[in-house]
């Protein structure tokens, strides 16, 4: 008989949305390994034709999975706001149970439809701790031979605000969350539970509550972003894509700055055009405002507005007429969420501007120091200022500044330095270099988001530099929390060319910046174009379906309870301290 591969993802009401689009890479795949796909959705899908007939679909579900999640986090002030809390409490445990009781009811009605047999797996790709308790629930009841299936959760959201240095000030998100997760996993202690998560940086966050395993699973990229695309040249038009949906954290406020930015020498002319996916009115007359005030332009639009949502050929036919992905998302929302959108982009070949200091930031951090290192192996340097055994320099969130001269002519700089400590994720310098003429006026300023990376003991930056720039003054400090730095062997290398500052992207130490970073790789255009094409094949590899249903296949180790925190892993101090809607 063959295994059964049960897809089950409440949060698909049509073919919109990342949810359909999963799905359709994954079931796939799932029959690549010659298992019987079967999907299970929201009882408000109505678009079943439009499934492939060889998969069995369900639409059962009454909840959404992102519409659940509730965290305690204990911070109250005074009699009434203590009591108010407890009020709170009592009314979202109650609404809590509703809707997991409500989960195990909809799991019994389709395994009711589903025969499950020994081996096969079920896997909730977007699961909440509430999901969880639901399937505590209904395992509880099921019939013993359930037992013999394997139980996938993928999670999405973060327990956590900020990055891993913020966690341990945060310890009654972690207690709330920590005995969710004990007590839903000690119900079901025969049946074989296996926990994921879609980013390391997310994966840690769970790991942190010490009550299971988890393991992080690639976000999958749909075959049809991979599709080859006429090659173009640098007398092209470039398209500068802003996709996906237009949410508050994703900074779209700061769109007419880059508009403006870019005006006089790409968008105005016709060699630049910003591409934006969104059905906001409001921003869609923004930027019209914009383009209005700053006067004529040529024959060709300077911003053209996509639908939103599209179905997903139109979509990643959209993704891959585009030149460069603007990413403006929130540095710290993202520090540890996936975007689809940065995945879809980079596998389909193009450069992206994102913020720095995230997880975003660090899917292009490698290649671009690859490219840096290449820079400092064979460029020829008109000076080169400090040495490898140079001495450390420390600084917390206050800031401490130092200064250098520079050599007229130089269009580049080159940092390099040892990250010397701390060591734990989740920690980044904010650098910015200040550039003084003769009469040490400013004439520039730009700044840097510098994190350890995997190499520690060699990491690199590059700033341009004004022509008329003599001096420079380096200001160090902790980007985002107070906790101190070290760093060691500061080397600053001045070039007369001007190089790209990346490799397949650009991050941004505040999306302000995004308009200077376009303009460095509309300049650069073909290096982009060349190294994104080259890492697009690197990226699709690992970010794929079969990768996913394989390591899914593949799992042997069953989450349980534990009364200890996992070995090698950090804990807590004691004290208290198909239309696209991309997520």
């Amino acid at each position: 008989m063959t295994r059964k591969f049960v897809l089950i993802d409440h949060s698909m009401r049509d073919l919109g949305g990342h949810y359909y689009t999963y799905a359709s890479c994954v079931l796939p795949a799932a029959e690549r390994a010659s298992l019987q796909p079967v999907l299970a959705m929201h009882r408000e899908f109505r678009d079943l034709p439009a499934l492939p007939p060889s998969w069995q679909s369900h639409p059962i579900f009454r909840n959404k999975s992102y519409s659940q999640r509730y965290i305690e986090t204990g911070n109250v002030n005074g009699a009434l706001g203590g009591w108010w809390s407890r009020t709170r409490s009592k009314w979202r445990a109650r609404e809590r149970q509703r809707l997991a009781e409500s989960f195990a009811e909809d799991c019994a009605t389709l395994f009711t439809k589903i025969e499950l047999t020994e081996g096969d797996h079920v896997f909730f790709a977007s699961a909440s701790e509430i999901d969880l308790e639901g399937l505590a629930i209904f395992l509880q009841r099921a019939p013993a031979e359930y037992r013999r299936v394997h139980w996938h959760l993928q999670f999405h959201l973060g327990i956590f605000e900020g990055r891993d240095p913020e966690y341990a000030k945060q310890r009654p998100r972690r207690e709330f969350m920590r005995e969710i997760f004990r007590h839903a996993l000690a119900r079901v202690p025969e049946h074989h539970i296996h926990l994921y998560c879609t980013t390391r940086e997310l994966t840690a966050q769970y790991e942190y509550l010490g009550v299971a395993p988890f393991h992080t699973l690639p976000y999958p990229v749909h075959p049809l972003f991979l599709l080859p695309t006429p090659p173009k040249t640098s007398s092209d038009n470039v398209r500068i894509a802003c996709l996906g949906h237009s949410r508050r954290e994703k900074g779209y406020r700061e769109l007419p700055i880059v508009v403006r930015r870019l005006w006089n020498e790409y968008l105005s002319k016709g060699r630049a055009q910003l591409v934006m996916q969104t059905r906001r009115r409001d921003l869609m007359r923004a930027l019209d405002s914009t383009v209005s005030d700053l006067g004529p332009h040529s024959a060709t639009p300077p911003i053209v507005y996509a639908p939103f949502p599209l179905d997903l050929e139109r979509y990643a036919e959209l993704v891959r007429s585009s030149d460069i992905g603007l990413l403006l998302y929130d540095s710290t929302r993202y520090y540890s969420r996936c975007s689809g959108v940065l995945l879809e982009m980079l596998s389909a070949g193009n450069p992206v501007i994102v913020p720095g200091g995230c997880w975003l930031s660090e899917q292009i951090h490698e290649e671009n120091q690859r490219h840096l290192r290449d820079i400092a192996a064979r460029g020829v340097p008109l000076k080169q200022i400090g040495s490898a055994d140079g001495a450390a320099i420390s600084f917390t969130n206050v800031e401490q500044s130092s200064e250098l001269d520079l050599t007229a002519g130089a269009r580049s700089l080159l940092l390099r330095l040892r990250w010397l400590q701390p060591s734990t994720p989740g920690t980044y310098a904010h650098v910015e270099l200040e550039q003084l003429d003769e009469q040490g006026a400013q004439v520039m300023t730009f700044a840097a988001i510098i994190g350890p990376g995997s190499d520690p003991s060699a990491v690199y930056s590059l700033f341009h530099l004004h022509e008329n720039a003599r001096r420079a003054r380096l200001k160090w400090r902790n980007a985002w929390d107070d906790g101190p730095i070290t760093v060691d062997s500061l080397e600053y290398r001045l070039y007369a060319e001007h190089y790209p500052a990346g490799s397949v992207g650009l991050t941004a130490a505040n999306m302000d910046q995004s308009g200077e970073l376009l303009g460095d790789v509309l300049l650069h255009m073909d290096h982009y174009r060349q190294r994104s094409a080259a890492f697009a094949g690197r990226c699709a590899e690992y970010f794929n379906a079969d990768q996913i249903v394989a390591q899914l296949l593949g799992a042997t180790s069953t989450a349980q309870p534990l009364s200890q925190p996992l070995a090698g892993r950090l804990d807590f101090p004691a004290q208290t301290n198909a239309k696209t809607n991309a997520r």
